[in-house]
């Protein structure tokens, strides 16, 4: 339909979240540096709170997305 054919992209390279999505673009999309690389990077400092994983999944209003 679009005529070009989609790039996967987990969010996981730029969020503590894993998402894996697909995205139809014209546009080149060039390799990146990811930046954010564990949930504990995004956690508020000096709240003396740690991050039991690394990565969470994609949270959704289902209960169950929650259960790591």
């Amino acid at each position: 339909h679009l005529n070009c054919e989609p790039d996967l992209i987990d969010s996981a390279e730029f969020s503590p979240q894993h998402r894996p999505r697909y995205y139809w673009t014209n546009i080149p999309i060039g390799s990146y540096t990811p930046f954010i690389k564990d949930l504990e990077d995004v956690l508020t400092p000096n709240c003396n709170r740690h991050a039991l994983v690394k990565k969470i999944r994609t949270v959704t209003t289902q209960l169950r997305s929650l259960k790591q």
